[in-house]
């Protein structure tokens, strides 16, 4: 169970004393969600590292509260929060579960709401604007080189490539 867990290192800490310092439980009154304030994945969803292995945050608020997960069961979240860990806003169900419930909710992903999906510059990754595109393109026309076009704007050779085959800025 996660309370039992430790971390590495000279003077090691069960889970439950550094897990419950990294969550605002006051800021979402209207909510009531509990924001994980600390590290957080690619999606929103708070982790913490535990023994060096990182650990999704709502995850282990159910075990704090409930105690083990059984196998295969994912935490799913009633408020659509990812970084929330309020107990009670979390219930178990299995992966069938909880697409059913993305999918009740509005949320199913890119093959229902492609417009959802950020993409060109609205991708917190993109390095390109809109503009940049376009004048790439116009330079793989007249022939510039994709190792050439990569230099100019600070990008691997490859991004080039990839806009040139389509495989990227497809929308543009």
């Amino acid at each position: 169970m996660a309370e039992q867990k430790t971390t590495k290192g000279p003077n090691p800490k069960p889970v439950i004393e550094r897990f419950w310092p990294k969550v605002d439980r006051f800021s979402s009154s209207v909510t009531g969600c509990w924001v994980w304030i600390a590290s957080k994945n690619n999606k929103g969803y708070g982790v913490l590292g535990i023994g060096g292995i990182p650990t999704l945050a709502h995850r282990l608020a159910w075990e704090l509260t409930y105690g083990p997960i059984q196998t295969g069961l994912c935490v799913c979240h009633r408020c659509d929060n990812p970084p929330c860990v309020n107990p009670s806003h979390l219930f178990l169900g299995t992966r069938a579960d909880n697409m059913a419930d993305s999918s009740r909710k509005g949320r199913s992903g890119a093959r229902t709401h492609p417009e959802r999906i950020p993409r060109g510059s609205r991708s917190g990754l993109a390095k390109l604007v809109e503009s940049d595109i376009v004048e790439i393109r116009r330079a793989l026309e007249s022939g510039e080189t994709c190792k050439a076009i990569a230099a100019r704007y600070g990008v691997a050779k490859t991004t080039i490539d990839w806009i040139k085959r389509g495989q990227t800025w497809r929308h543009v």
